[in-house]
């Protein structure tokens, strides 16, 4: 294990990312460069560019954040965006509950394999779905993943709908699991979590 990561010698990201990239220590070469990518992917940086004097290297690149999708947060999680719930709505919001979302949770098969809690912002639209640190917990996650990706309620079009919508994130429905948009959450979705499972991941 590299100790670099926890030293108090590195000030800022910056100077830790330096270090790992220009680290020529014995046997952990390797170890160093992974460390300075994986620090690189998180930031969205670009780990191509050597962090020399100047930080040319802070642009990502299109392959930088294609891989940052590819990041999943451990032990997996589901994101569910309640869309009734904007910046400004015309009717009143369909606030869905904890217990709520359990329920929809066990009609779709996921009866006692996953937590449901509340995500950020504290305004009732994100919901988060827990699931076990487990291979089959990892499918588990998928299935849901998928089950809103092919209602086409997945990351994609919730982008969409906000941008559609100017910002707004709203969309009027009768039915509470047509306003529900999921997806499996990724390095770049921890902003969602709350600080106690933001910490867990």
């Amino acid at each position: 294990m590299l100790t670099c990561s926890l030293s108090k010698e590195f000030t800022d990201t910056h100077s830790l990312v330096t270090h790992a990239f220009h680290s020529l220590k014995v046997g952990l070469r390797a170890d160093h460069l992974g460390l300075h990518k994986a620090l690189c992917l998180l930031m969205d940086w670009n780990w191509l560019i050597a962090p020399d004097t100047g930080k040319l290297y802070e642009r990502p690149n299109s392959e930088t954040r294609a891989l940052k999708e590819d990041l999943i947060l451990w032990p997996p999680f589901v994101v569910i965006h309640n869309s009734s719930i904007g910046k400004k709505t015309a009717k009143e919001p369909k606030v869905v509950t904890i217990e709520g979302m359990e329920e929809m949770l066990t009609a779709l098969g996921f009866a006692g394999k996953a937590r449901v809690c509340r995500g950020k912002p504290a305004n009732h639209s994100i919901l988060v779905v827990k699931f076990n640190p487990t291979f089959s917990g990892l499918r588990d996650a998928g299935k849901l993943h998928n089950h809103y990706a092919e209602n086409k309620r997945g990351r994609n079009e919730f982008e969409q709908l906000n941008e559609s919508s100017n910002g707004d994130g709203s969309e009027k429905s009768d039915k509470v699991e047509e306003l529900l948009y999921g997806y499996l959450a990724t390095a770049g979705d921890l902003d969602k979590l709350d600080q106690r499972r933001r910490r867990g991941a």
